[in-house]
């Protein structure tokens, strides 16, 4: 979850400066700013957290043979 937000952030932050000079200044796109980043990266792992919670949960309650023989 973490690794593709920050790809897509990351890949963000280097598209947009070299399509505004590509563009002559005809499209002018703002920078990411490190506040984005701060955001992005809390809301990511707040995710994976949540989505995570309920498999843990349920592993946690599970007798170990029967996770073992897939039960």
């Amino acid at each position: 979850m973490v690794l593709g937000g920050v790809l897509g952030i990351g890949l963000a932050a280097l598209i947009i400066p070299s399509l505004s000079a590509a563009s002559g200044g005809i499209i002018s796109l703002p920078t990411v700013p490190w506040e984005t980043w701060a955001i992005g990266l809390t809301v990511m792992l707040v995710i994976g957290a949540l989505i995570g919670l309920m498999p843990a949960l349920r592993a946690m309650r599970l007798n170990i043979v029967d996770a073992l023989a897939d039960r």
